[in-house]
């Protein structure tokens, strides 16, 4: 993965200059939002990738049987979830196309970190997608090299190493990291490894209900409460609570009272499958710590597990041991248990699956109680209490966050609604990067933009990384350490519905390069040129009018004619593609607008870490230089280091 060197063109094109046009490396040190409700998924075979189909399947299941390759990935993710605050479950992959539009984190389709593979180069045994709002749901994606040959401890090793740029790291010049970029063969972390994967995530931290004291005793065991709803909790809907195995020798209690009036059946579900990849273990005790039943799972990881009481006792007490199965290899991770009253329950409009599955860790029994009821459930009322500067919540870390990882979920309760939230940047250091992240809930979703101002109400300058698929993205940089700063969260559009709020302080930026920029004369004269695109390359493009009014419209043609990208922005604003993986060659792209304004296209082109491919020529380098492969060729004569060229012009 050699770096190509920085250079800026300065040649005018008619009127529009191609700004800061250079090669981006994949930007690591950048972390995922919300990274204890990460998610995999192995994707089927055929999954399309540019021209080409993953056969992950088909070669490994020649190489090792299905069970131990998968088991072997997945070990490589637990060893990264058991040093730091992150976790990792496994789903399913419905197959659509990588890259499809969605969401960065949190598409139902498929694992926000996806395991595919198509055949490579020798020269690679697997290439990544680092974190990012600019990546789309490209971001954590992992390619294997289906053309090389592996064994169980091999492919763990590759694994290891590839997850660690999925969750950002980089590479490491110590010969003892798993992050070396040439593989040692290292199943184990280095000491520096630790420090890179806590540096962007903290280390791991108790869950929720041990924030003031353990849960690890029959004693000091967890309440599981009913729903304190006006008409009082009647067993209609199941009660749900997460939970977190944060080291292998954790174990942690609950407990919950049979209800007042019913003595019939009661089931007790725990659920890791999906949520984490812990091989879970569940006993059902009464006050006197005797066994009333247990299980444990057969799997070799993530499971569900669900004990049946036939009868229970009003008010009588039964406490749930949960912890991970002797001997697992799984063993770190968070869950879900639930519990329902058999002969009271009703369908629900959530299904539970989903509720023990998301990100509701944080939200009152009402509220839970709520989503089995409704699909417009709103998260919070606030009741217009932190709609001033004055007013507004201080965020703080809560179970699984560090002083670098902030996070709420948030409601704009009616059309007038907005909130404020202080954030403060870490105690110590310099030039602190905040990224601060919308994300449209699940359930009734709205998704608000970010303003950052400081104590006295004045702008903090910050530049729009995402704007659209459920995410919305700003990003400041060159703060001060312990600096305050007040984010506004409210709808242009007065809409209203949950959010999830997430701020993270780190020191790398994300890069967006000026690609062309200039001015639109005529709302019938369009402003056209070429693209060309010399390697495989994840672009990203972002898309604002600098004008007061009006509509700006990208579009970009592949050579058969085909629309690949079409970007509309208003005036004033910023609008975000999601990634595109394109194909080396040459792109028409066209810039209309409503009324004459200027207009900039900012964006990234990565082409390091997708890699080279040995079975496609759609995807082989084009432009190459005859006398140095590190150079290119673009037409017109253009000579660079670049792996990209922009030949913009004011002819229509």
């Amino acid at each position: 993965m050699k770096k190509q060197p920085s250079q800026r063109t300065t040649q005018l094109r008619l009127g529009i200059e191609q700004l800061e046009d250079r090669r981006v490396q994949a930007q690591f040190g950048i972390a995922w939002d919300d990274s204890m409700h990460l998610s995999m998924s192995f994707v089927p075979d055929q999954t399309a990738v540019a021209d080409l189909r993953s056969n992950l399947h088909a070669a490994l299941d020649a190489q090792l049987p299905r069970a131990q390759w998968q088991a072997a990935i997945l070990r490589a993710a637990q060893t990264w979830m058991r040093v730091a605050n992150v976790n990792i479950g496994l789903v399913a992959d419905g197959g659509q196309r990588f890259g499809s539009v969605g969401p960065t984190q949190g598409d139902v389709r498929f694992g926000d970190l996806r395991i595919g593979g198509y055949r490579m180069a020798p020269s690679v045994l697997a290439i990544s997608v680092p974190p990012g709002s600019t990546s789309g749901t490209f971001a954590g994606d992992i390619f294997i090299n289906t053309a090389a040959r592996f064994t169980a401890a091999t492919l763990e090793a590759t694994a290891l190493h590839e997850i660690g740029h999925a969750l950002g790291l980089g590479h490491s010049s110590d010969p003892l990291s798993v992050m070396s970029s040439h593989l040692n063969n290292r199943l184990v972390l280095a000491p520096s490894d630790i420090t890179s994967i806590r540096g962007l995530y903290g280390a791991r931290t108790a869950d929720v209900n041990e924030l003031k004291k353990t849960n690890n005793t029959l004693a000091d065991a967890t309440r599981i409460k009913y729903s304190q709803v006006s008409s009082g909790y009647n067993g209609s809907t199941p009660l749900v609570s997460y939970g977190d195995l944060t080291t292998t020798g954790d174990v942690d209690f609950f407990y919950v009272s049979g209800l007042a009036g019913y003595g019939g059946p009661m089931t007790i579900q725990l659920k890791t499958n999906e949520i984490s990849y812990v091989t879970p273990k569940i006993t059902i005790m009464d006050r006197a710590g005797r066994i009333i039943a247990q299980q444990t799972s057969l799997s070799s990881n993530a499971d569900n597990l669900s004990i049946r009481l036939s009868t229970t006792v009003p008010d009588q007490r039964y406490y749930i041991r949960v912890e991970s199965a002797a001997g697992s290899s799984f063993r770190i991770g968070r869950y879900a248990v639930a519990v329902t009253f058999d002969g009271l329950l009703r369908p629900t409009v959530v299904p539970l699956n989903t509720v023990m599955r998301g990100n509701f860790e944080t939200l009152p029994p009402e509220k839970v109680d709520e989503l089995f009821r409704t699909s417009s459930v709103l998260f919070e009322n606030d009741l217009h209490l932190n709609d001033t500067l004055a007013n507004a919540v201080a965020l703080q870390p809560g179970a699984g966050q560090t002083d670098r990882r902030l996070g709420v979920q948030g409601t704009l309760h009616d059309a007038t609604d907005v909130d404020f939230y202080r954030v403060r940047t870490p105690r110590t250091g310099a030039g602190w990067v905040m990224t601060a992240t919308l994300l449209a809930s699940d359930q009734n979703p709205a998704l608000p933009r970010i303003i950052a101002v400081d104590g006295n109400s004045a702008p903090i300058p910050t530049k729009t990384i995402a704007n659209g698929n459920g995410t919305f993205t700003v990003q400041a940089t060159g703060l001060a350490a312990n600096q305050s700063i007040f984010l506004k969260v409210a709808s242009p559009s007065k809409q209203i519905g949950n959010y999830s709020l997430q701020v993270g302080f780190g020191t790398v930026p994300t890069e967006l390069n000026t690609f062309v920029s200039g001015p639109i004369s005529s709302s019938t004269t369009p402003v056209s040129g070429k693209f060309y695109v010399a390697q495989p390359q994840l672009f990203n493009f972002a898309l604002s009018g600098e004008g007061t009014s009006g509509l700006v419209k990208m579009t970009i043609r592949n050579s058969l004619g085909a629309t690949i990208e079409s970007i509309t922005a208003r005036a004033g604003d910023i609008s975000t593609s999601v990634s595109r993986l394109l194909a080396p060659g040459e792109y028409t792209v066209t810039f209309t607008a409503t009324v004459p304004q200027r207009f900039t296209l900012r964006g990234t082109g990565i082409s390091d870490p997708v890699g080279p491919v040995i079975d496609s020529t759609i995807l082989a380098p084009k432009y190459v230089s005859p006398t140095d492969p590190n150079t290119y060729v673009f037409p017109g004569g253009h000579t660079t280091a670049l792996t990209y060229y922009w030949l913009i012009n004011l002819l229509g």
